[in-house]
């Protein structure tokens, strides 16, 4: 059976998806290594006809090394919203280049990390226990980690970036007025 390759299914979405569920596609496709941003932005830029707008547009947000559609979503809320950009899944290693954390959004300078928790991590006493353990030790290092779950996305989006806005201020990054736009793909579910 033939079928589309990564990019070309990312471009025909672009008719039928909204651009948070077409960058959510597309840090998956790249996140399974077949091609880059750099490619899908190109292909993108040469797009024609319908949903190429909203492809070249989505294509713009996509980043390397997203691990989660609930990533996506969170990066995205803070996207449009207008917050500086968050670095994506930051690593930390040791002076030998063995991992030891990592970070689901990270504004470096000011040292606030945004972690979405999926309920696993409440679920798992594992994940949990390692989290809490990795948590001490980014509190250590003079971390602010803001964590976030499934209502503060799906239910209280204004109230989240309300909260960030006002972390990221007291800590010194320049967070201008909340842009409206979010409200158009996160609406508030009381």
């Amino acid at each position: 059976m033939r079928t589309t390759n990564g990019i070309a299914t990312f471009l025909d979405m672009a008719t039928q998806l909204d651009l948070v569920d077409l960058v959510v596609l597309g840090d998956s496709l790249i996140k399974k290594g077949r091609f880059s941003v750099e490619d899908l932005v190109a292909a993108a830029e040469r797009s024609t006809g319908r949903g190429s707008r909203l492809a070249r547009r989505a294509a713009g947000f996509v980043r390397a090394k997203v691990d989660s559609p609930m990533e996506s979503r969170t990066r995205m809320l803070f996207a449009l919203a207008g917050f500086p950009e968050l670095i994506v899944n930051h690593a930390f290693y040791t002076m030998d280049g063995q991992l030891v954390r990592r970070l689901d959004l990270a504004h470096l300078a000011s040292k606030t990390a945004i972690e979405y928790d999926g309920r696993q991590h409440a679920e798992n006493p594992t994940q949990w226990e390692g989290d809490i353990i990795r948590r001490e030790g980014f509190d250590d290092d003079g971390w602010r980690i803001i964590p976030l779950i499934s209502k503060d996305i799906y239910r209280t989006p204004g109230a989240t970036l309300e909260r960030v806005a006002k972390i990221l201020r007291s800590r010194g990054v320049a967070v201008g007025p909340i842009n409206d736009e979010w409200r158009l793909h996160f609406p508030e579910q009381g």
